[in-house]
């Protein structure tokens, strides 16, 4: 049996919202993961970081799933998708 460490998701992003939005708020659940891997490979790790999703033609609040980006050898207790929250919002004008 391969030992076990629970750690947070990062959601990673690629490009930028539209002109005139921004993204207000990303969540991923599970927000926590237990991967499994031998105890060195454990001992790198501090966070797992999901596939990069492309923001760049998101002008509206977003729910998907995407796929953990597990490094070789690394297991997830969850399987390996987390569904990701992406809200985003018009900038407000200075006008």
């Amino acid at each position: 049996d391969l030992p076990g460490k629970v750690l947070p998701v990062v959601v990673a992003l690629n490009g930028e919202p539209p002109e005139g939005y921004k993204i207000k708020n990303i969540s991923a659940v599970p927000q926590e993961v237990v991967i499994y891997a031998e105890q060195t490979l454990l001992a790198e790790l501090d966070e797992i970081s999901t596939k990069a999703v492309d923001v760049t033609d998101m002008p509206e609040a977003k729910r998907l799933w995407v796929d953990l980006d597990l490094p070789e050898e690394v297991y997830s207790g969850v399987g390996e998708k987390v569904q990701v929250f992406i809200e985003v919002t018009a900038e407000e004008s200075n006008f």
